[in-house]
């Protein structure tokens, strides 16, 4: 599906909008959906405040969570659902690392988040923990990644990727992808030009249990993972985190 076109969610139209770079700026259009073809109205939404999506569903307990593609119903409901466990918490993991930008896709005419997924630059980090803190803090690490990046290398994180449960399954998270990877390709462009022989890497973490094939079919490999017991989380049972990435050709389409 080409990023101008927004997909068309249980017999409604969708809007998209986007937040780009560390204040939040947003640069969304107004989408219309008609007869297979998407219409980009030429006044832009436009906030200097909050990305759009502070006040939105997204930012409560219904789309709090890993939102979850594969698996059986019953191993979904044994992993800990709840990704995000209080508002702010999604800001809180962004940062404000500079060309961090958000996409929302919202029913048309409504605030009614669908979907969401966003970017950011992984600076590399090394995880040192004090011995007093180890609980506390292997809670708050569960979903982030350690490690540094190669001499040579740019690597960005897709740091959250959230979608409806009810609406999953129509294209949704791969239309969001796409935008997420063109973006992150644009920017690194514009800081290498078209001849630097720097690599680009977009990382990810997730559940490796429900999520690995759906990322594995799009080109990710597992970098390396971390296994937590039972109870870790509220988990009924023990749940692995693995840690994904795939390289990227910034000139591809």
């Amino acid at each position: 599906m080409p990023a101008s076109e927004t997909p068309y969610v249980n017999g409604g139209n969708t809007t998209f909008e986007s937040s780009v770079d560390a204040q939040w700026h947003t640069t969304g259009h107004y989408v219309s959906r008609k007869s297979q073809r998407s219409s980009y109205h030429s006044d832009a939404l436009h906030t200097n405040a909050t990305c759009p999506i502070s006040s939105a569903p997204v930012a409560h307990s219904g789309h709090q969570r890993c939102l979850p593609r594969h698996g059986t119903k019953e191993r979904r409901q044994e992993i800990p659902q709840e990704r995000l466990r209080r508002d702010g918490q999604l800001f809180d993991e962004l940062g404000n690392v500079p060309g961090t930008f958000t996409y929302v896709i919202s029913y048309t005419g409504t605030n009614d988040v669908v979907a969401t997924a966003s970017g950011k630059r992984y600076l590399g980090a090394v995880n040192i923990v004090e011995p007093s803190e180890l609980s506390t803090r292997d809670v708050a690490n569960t979903f982030k990644r350690f490690g540094l990046v190669a001499d040579g290398t740019e690597a960005w994180e897709l740091s959250t990727m959230a979608v409806d449960p009810g609406l999953q399954r129509q294209g949704l998270a791969g239309y969001l992808m796409k935008l997420t990877e063109d973006e992150i390709k644009r920017s690194f462009k514009a800081t290498h030009g078209g001849h630097d022989k720097m690599k680009l890497l977009i990382l990810l973490t997730t559940i490796k249990e429900i999520n690995e094939e759906f990322y594995a079919k799009r080109g990710f490999t597992l970098d390396y993972e971390v296994v937590y017991p039972i109870g870790h989380l509220g988990g009924e049972t023990g749940f692995t985190v693995g840690h994904f990435s795939r390289e990227v050709k910034a000139g591809e389409q």
